[in-house]
C-alpha cells in the first residue's frame, strides 16, 4: 500500500494543488487585464513585495547576493514570458515556459542531486507532451516562441538559485521579498526602455495587477519556494508542467480563446507526466 515517506504531510500535497490552481491563473490574468505585458510583470512583482514588506524585520544577510540574482533571472523570467502571450495565446506560450522543470532536472543532474529514473522519465512524457502540444499549433510565431524559451531557462535558473537558498534555512519570505524587487526594478527598466505604459487608467487592469501579486506570485510561487526546503526543485516545479492544463482551460471559458480536442489530450498527458514525478518524490510503497 503505497504511504507518504518520512517527512513528508497530505498538506504538502494539498500545498502542491494549490500552487498549480494559482500559477494557472497568471496568463489568463495578463490578456484580462488589457494591460501591456511588461507592465503586468512589473506589478506582479511590485506588489508582491509591498505585500511581503510587514512579514520581514530582518535582511537576508549572506545570501543577499544569491537572492539579487534570483531576482535577476525572475525578472527575465517575467517580462520575457508575459510579452510572448499575446504573440502565441497563453496556452502554448505557458506551456513552452514550462519546460523549465525538464531544465532544472538537468541542473540539479551536474549539481550532483539527480531525480530518480521514474522521475526523470514523468519530466520527459510531460515536456514531451508540451513539444507535440506546440508543433500541433499552427503559424508559430518565432519572437513569441524564443521569448517564451527565454523565459523558460531565466525560470529554471530563478528555481535553481532559490533552492539553494532554502537549504541553508533562508525563511522563504525574507529571499521572496529582495528577489522580488529585484525582479521588479529589473521590469521598470525594460519597461522604461521599451515605453511601455506602466501606469494604465483601467480598474481592470489594476485589479488583475492586485491578482497577479497576491495568487500566481505569494501563494503560488511562494509556496513553490517554501516546498523546496524538503524537496527538489524539479519536482516542485514539475507542477508548473501542468499550469497550461489550467490555463488553457481558463483562457478558453473566459477570454474565448479556442483550444482544441488534440491539444487538450497532450495536456492531460503533461498531468500524467507530473504526477509520475511528484509520486516517486512523496510516496513509498507499503
Amino acid at each position: 500500500m503505497p504511504r507518504l515517506k518520512e517527512g513528508f504531510s497530505p498538506l504538502d500535497l494539498v500545498a502542491l494543488v494549490a500552487v498549480w490552481f494559482c500559477i494557472s491563473l497568471a496568463g489568463p490574468l495578463v490578456v484580462f487585464s488589457g494591460a501591456e505585458p511588461t507592465a503586468c510583470a512589473f506589478w506582479r512583482l511590485a506588489l508582491s513585495s509591498v505585500m511581503l514588506l510587514p512579514l520581514v524585520i530582518r535582511s537576508v544577510g549572506r545570501f543577499t547576493v544569491l537572492s539579487t540574482l534570483a531576482g535577476v533571472a525572475l525578472g527575465i523570467h517575467f517580462v520575457s514570458w508575459m510579452n510572448s502571450i499575446p504573440l502565441i495565446g497563453v496556452a502554448l506560450s505557458t506551456a513552452i515556459v514550462t519546460t523549465y522543470p525538464l531544465i532544472l532536472a538537468g541542473a540539479e543532474w551536474l549539481a550532483r542531486e539527480p531525480p530518480s529514473a521514474k522521475g526523470v522519465l514523468g519530466l520527459v512524457v510531460a515536456v514531451g507532451a508540451l513539444v507535440l502540444a506546440n508543433l500541433s499549433v499552427e503559424a508559430l510565431d518565432v519572437g513569441g516562441v524564443f521569448m517564451a524559451s527565454v523565459g523558460a531557462f531565466a525560470a529554471a535558473a530563478y528555481f535553481f538559485i532559490s533552492r539553494l537558498v532554502r537549504r541553508a534555512d533562508v525563511p522563504t519570505v525574507r529571499h521572496a521579498l529582495l528577489a522580488n524587487t529585484v525582479a521588479a526594478s529589473v521590469a521598470a527598466v525594460f519597461g522604461v526602455v521599451s515605453g511601455t505604459d506602466l501606469f494604465p487608467e483601467s480598474v481592470r487592469a489594476w485589479v488583475s495587477f492586485v491578482a497577479l501579486a497576491a495568487l500566481p506570485m505569494l501563494c503560488g510561487h511562494g509556496l513553490m519556494i517554501y516546498l523546496m526546503k524538503k524537496m527538489r526543485a524539479s519536482t516542485v516545479t514539475s507542477v508548473a508542467a501542468a499550469e497550461p492544463i489550467g490555463a488553457g482551460l481558463i483562457a478558453w471559458a473566459f477570454l474565448g480563446e479556442p483550444l482544441s480536442l488534440e491539444l487538450l489530450i497532450l495536456l492531460i498527458a503533461v498531468w500524467v507526466g507530473v504526477t509520475l514525478v511528484i509520486r516517486e518524490e512523496v510516496m513509498e510503497n507499503g
